[in-house]
């Protein structure tokens, strides 16, 4: 009796370890989630700054690049999410990514 009672206990100890590493998952995959909204948030609203600060356009498109893709390459399984919001917070200012030279 006492080896079914230390099986069972190590049953339990190990559905609530599971558990708790579920918990850690989910947490994280939302951290990442609230993280990747904050950078955004971030780059928004330094996006005029940036523009005064870099007199000419490829010196912006190049800051401004440089910030986005930090945050792509962060979050690779938001890239839709990121690349909407990245294409409204420009466009509200009535920008658009110019194209790439062949």
């Amino acid at each position: 009796m006492t080896q079914m009672t230390q099986n069972s206990s190590a049953s339990v100890a190990a559905r609530e370890e599971s558990n708790e590493s579920s918990a850690r998952l989910v947490e994280t995959a939302s951290n990442s989630d609230a993280e990747t909204t904050a950078d955004l948030d971030r780059l928004e609203s330094e996006l005029l700054d940036m523009l005064a600060e870099h007199h000419d356009e490829a010196s912006f498109w190049t800051a401004f690049n440089g910030r986005a893709e930090a945050i792509r390459s962060a979050a690779p399984d938001e890239l839709e999410f990121i690349d909407a919001r990245v294409a409204a917070m420009l466009a509200g200012l009535g920008l658009v990514v110019p194209e790439a030279a062949p």
